[in-house]
């Protein structure tokens, strides 16, 4: 599973399977977390698995959190996507399927082929 990440300074929110419906866990993150100078407030859904971390940006970056996470375990930064990632993710899917609805219902051979002679 992969580990979503949407970070902008002084917010973070990372969400990972292994506090998704694990108290214990989310209270090692808590625990973890707060004890960083600049971590302002802690915020986590145990439903979702969302951590959302407000911090000073003067004292502390995202990257420092999330090393401090991933060196936990919580976190493992080869499988982590962004926002942007899921967005684009979602719209091509989204897409994919209205295109194959139009050119399914027009029982088109070619779509490519129609589009292209569309725009000429």
């Amino acid at each position: 599973m992969s580990n979503y990440v949407h970070s902008i300074p002084g917010r973070l929110r990372v969400k990972t399977a292994l506090i998704k419906k694990n108290s214990g866990e989310a209270e090692k993150v808590e625990r973890l977390l707060k004890s960083i100078p600049g971590v302002q407030s802690l915020g986590i859904n145990l439903v979702t698995g969302s951590v959302l971390v407000r911090y000073d940006p003067n004292h502390i970056g995202a990257d420092q959190l999330l090393q401090t996470l991933a060196e936990a375990g919580y976190f493992e930064p080869s499988k982590a996507v962004t926002h942007d990632e899921v967005v684009h993710s979602a719209l091509t899917r989204g897409g994919k399927a209205i295109g194959s609805l139009v050119f399914g219902a027009l029982e088109i051979e070619n779509p490519a082929l129609a589009i292209l002679t569309a725009l000429i």
